[in-house]
């Protein structure tokens, strides 16, 4: 797995990465403006949470912290977006859920995200054409996400994550 503790590294792994979600992205054949929002980023364990977090300092603020189903989630905006075919402000770093098979898991950025302009437009126009395998909403925030289509997971937003 990639080590994102360096910006230079985690813009590496985001150049090589982005060609597949625009591919994934064209199929879909969207009609509505997204923006992306943040990518999604496994981690093993706790130890190198801890250890991701603190290095992610050096390079960006730490917005939002949260425990939920059981494990740490922290959201941190970046001090310069990482930028190339999208502009990423934020990352969404995870430990894993407990009680899963490790070798099941899917470690590394496991989704981007985007922030659609308008939901109800996108739910009445674009919904539809999409491989959608969970949808929710924490608070006031809706969601849903894609399945896996050649390791891309891709997660539409009503809103910014962080700033809900």
């Amino acid at each position: 797995m990639e080590d994102i503790s360096k910006k230079e590294d985690l813009q590496k792994l985001v150049n090589s990465y982005e060609m597949k979600v625009l591919s994934v992205l064209d199929s879909f054949n969207l009609k509505t403006h997204l923006l992306c929002d943040h990518l999604g980023y496994l981690l093993h364990n706790s130890e190198e949470f801890d250890k991701v977090s603190k290095a992610m300092l050096e390079y960006s603020v730490l917005i939002k912290e949260v425990i939920l189903h059981g494990r740490r989630i922290r959201v941190f905006k970046l001090k310069e977006s990482l930028t190339g075919k999208f502009n990423i402000p934020k990352i969404e770093i995870f430990e894993p859920k407990q009680g899963l098979d490790p070798s099941e898991l899917r470690y590394g950025i496991e989704h981007i995200a985007f922030t659609v302009k308008d939901w109800e437009e996108f739910i009445l126009k674009d919904r539809e054409r999409l491989p959608i395998v969970k949808e929710g909403s924490v608070g006031n925030s809706l969601f849903m996400k894609t399945e896996i289509i050649n390791t891309i997971e891709i997660e539409f937003r009503n809103d910014r994550l962080g700033e809900e």
